[in-house]
């Protein structure tokens, strides 16, 4: 149990650290892109960059969060009756946590495909032209939250057992 907890501590860090930086260089974007979309007419970028910037701020502390949490499962493993007392919380927290990352990965997809049909509707240009812009953007944001609730699941499929063991 303790090298399992310690992979996913050392996967959530490295997970939260990359989604951190990440979320900054959007955030950046989003605030230098206002001066360079008036110059060049791409307003649309902002309206990406900010939102997926924020996104991952909060995605950043939630993990951060589980990895204080998994820290403190660790230290308690010696205990079997206050690690089972610890590991029951926190089960409920990620089930929670991963359905939220699947309804906004869900949210996002809708997102872009209203953009698709958006642009489709009242442009000249190609659609798919149009949607590379932001789509792809938008799209690689919610393969994230897919994988960060697939990473949830395993964790939730690999400390259940835990649960009946002690």
């Amino acid at each position: 149990m303790n090298e399992y907890l310690e992979s996913q501590i050392a996967l959530m860090g490295k997970l939260r650290m990359t989604i951190r930086t990440l979320g900054l260089i959007a955030g950046v974007g989003a605030i230098l892109l206002p001066m360079w979309a008036l110059i060049n007419g791409l307003t649309e970028a902002f309206f990406v960059l900010l939102p997926i910037g924020l996104n991952f701020m909060f995605l950043a502390i939630a993990l951060r969060t589980r990895v204080a949490e998994l820290g403190v499962m660790l230290t308690a493993t010696g205990d079997s009756v206050k690690f089972v007392s610890l590991l029951t919380p926190y089960l409920a927290k990620i089930r929670v946590h991963r359905v939220i990352l699947w309804v906004v990965a869900g949210l996002i997809v809708l997102n872009s495909a209203s953009k698709i049909q958006t642009f489709a509707s009242f442009s000249q240009m190609d659609a798919f032209s149009l949607f590379l812009d932001s789509g792809i953007a938008l799209l690689l944001v919610a393969g994230l939250h897919v994988y960060l609730g697939l990473v949830l699941s395993k964790q939730i499929k690999d400390l259940t057992p835990s649960l009946t063991a002690n």
